[in-house]
């Protein structure tokens, strides 16, 4: 083999070897250490060559413990917010029960003559739009009746003629 091939090659039959030869003894650790490490128990710790991996968890515990304040930030604010909607229903209801109970006690000598003013209104009113009606009524019929015997005479004389 030769080029590019051969050299991609080379460099995995040498990590190849080196992987197949590590053990506990190679990497001077103890055997329990390197045991934990291969089956996944044990992390290697951070430390400033993974900077970056150190600062993106290091960002996302910040965002996390700041979303984690908001929610229960929500959630005060939700309770207290129903809290304000339920004493201001309450209170709605005792001044509107408040307002009810003043108006019936007190009714104004103003309010009183305005009241019976419109009742007199509103039956005058009803006494006009009835007799307009019933003087509509008539009239049409009476129109009616006067258009019919000039319609019988007209037909009369027609038939007079023709004889």
């Amino acid at each position: 083999m030769s080029g590019e091939s051969g050299y991609f090659f080379t460099n995995l039959s040498c990590a190849l070897q080196f992987v197949q030869d590590m053990n506990y003894a190679s990497l001077k650790m103890e055997r329990s250490e390197f045991e934990a490490y291969t089956s996944g128990d044990l992390v290697p710790p951070l430390n400033m060559m993974n900077c970056g991996c150190n600062q993106a968890l290091g960002s996302m515990e910040e965002s996390l413990a700041k979303l984690r304040e908001l929610i229960e930030r929500q959630h005060t604010l939700s309770s207290r917010i129903d809290e304000f909607v339920r004493r201001v229903s309450v209170e709605e209801a005792e001044f509107t029960e408040e307002f009810n109970k003043m108006l019936g006690m007190y009714p104004s000598q103003e309010y009183q003559k305005l009241k019976e003013q419109l009742a007199r209104e509103e039956k005058e009113t009803m006494e006009v739009c009835s007799m307009t009606s019933l003087l509509t009524t008539s009239s049409s019929r009476s129109s009616a009746d006067a258009e019919e015997p000039a319609k019988i005479k007209d037909t009369a004389t027609s038939t007079a003629v023709e004889q």
